[in-house]
């Protein structure tokens, strides 16, 4: 194959975590040094967005989402609009809407309901804005591919399934949809058989890499806190995994992730 890249992109960290309030510039110069070009810093509340600005003007290599983790519903459902949120969306280091999507992993009460208001929403930003949208699934694999199947039915969607280690049938239906699939640390770790097999069967112009730093560490570094330098472990798993060299893995992955991510100027 004729390669076109020769650099990463973590597409889903948290920089702006307390995490690395002491050392984020090193942090990022460690991304620098073993060839992450670029880092997506992903917003998880909407109302912290302006912490996520000042992140992105320090660091010409980072860009950034604005939107909401479906965990944080009851603390933003009527604190913006979708007009708030599409004006948010012409930033220009805004490349993406979310994270957002379906949590059932903590529900203290139950709100689905207005978890799938603020899913829906922020998918109609999306589609609305041109922006893609980075979709967060956890224990909530019947209801996440219902919204989509419904979605889909409205408009082309332009979205990734992050983070991923839900069902075969959950990651089927999304390729079916023209969605694609984000792995982590995951695949990394030895009860993890699942998930390999699920990315063995993914098309490759439909993956991308990310840490979902500061959590998932990849081994060797697994209960240590993560970082987007370790995205490189991420990539040899994948190598091993997909029998592909792993010049051919950071070429596709990042290939893919500045077609979805485009407004990314590689």
């Amino acid at each position: 194959m004729n390669k076109k890249y020769d650099f990463l992109i973590d597409t889903h960290c948290h920089l702006d975590f307390d995490d690395y309030s002491s050392d984020i510039d090193i942090v990022v110069k460690n991304a620098m040094n073993v060839n992450v070009r670029y880092l997506i810093t992903i917003s998880t509340k909407f109302t912290q967005f302006h912490k996520i600005e000042r992140l992105v003007s320090r660091f010409n290599n980072v860009y950034c989402s604005v939107g909401t983790h479906p965990l944080y519903t009851d603390d933003e459902y009527d604190n913006y609009t979708l007009s708030d949120l599409l004006s948010a969306c012409n930033h220009s280091k805004v490349v993406a809407v979310g994270e957002c999507g379906l949590d059932y992993s903590r529900l203290k009460r139950d709100n689905k309901k207005e978890q799938e208001t603020m899913f829906r929403k922020q998918i109609e930003c999306s589609n609305i804005s041109g922006l893609p949208f980075i979709i967060h699934n956890r224990n909530s694999d019947e209801d996440m591919e219902r919204i989509l199947t419904d979605e889909a039915k409205k408009n082309k969607l332009r979205g990734v399934l992050h983070c991923f280690s839900s069902s075969e049938r959950l990651a089927m239906v999304a390729i079916d949809l023209g969605l694609s699939i984000s792995f982590t640390g995951i695949i990394t770790f030895k009860n993890a058989g699942t998930v390999r097999d699920i990315l063995k069967k993914i098309p490759n112009d439909r993956i991308f890499v990310e840490t979902d730093s500061p959590f998932l560490a990849p081994m060797p570094h697994r209960g240590k806190r993560n970082e987007p330098s370790y995205i490189t472990k991420i990539v040899d798993k994948i190598s091993e995994v997909k029998q592909l060299p792993i010049a051919d893995v950071i070429d596709i992955t990042t290939e893919n992730s500045l077609k979805f991510f485009d407004k990314i100027r590689a």
